[in-house]
């Protein structure tokens, strides 16, 4: 819950976006899951695959998400590359 509110605080404030997707990144979505880099393990899912064409459509290539294929296809999290940079 506390996580939730902390989110819509963000969101609030214009420090995150929350948005919803459309046909168009749906189709985006579906061409990137043949063409993105996954672990050896396993395929990028569908969601993994719309949270980059989101991220793309939006121009940022930062994800809050955790899986290991945003970072091999180039996607950080919110102020990393500030904390690398430090």
């Amino acid at each position: 819950m506390r996580a939730g509110r902390a989110l819509l605080a963000r969101h609030t404030a214009g420090d995150l976006l929350l948005t919803h997707s459309n046909p168009t990144l749906a189709a985006v979505s579906l061409a990137l899951r043949q063409t993105v880099e996954a672990p050896q393990d396993k395929r990028a899912s569908y969601v993994d695959c719309l949270v980059m064409a989101t991220a793309d459509f939006y121009g940022t290539r930062e994800i809050f998400g955790f899986d290991a294929v945003f970072p091999q296809n180039g996607y950080s999290l919110p102020g990393t590359s500030e904390l690398q940079a430090a």
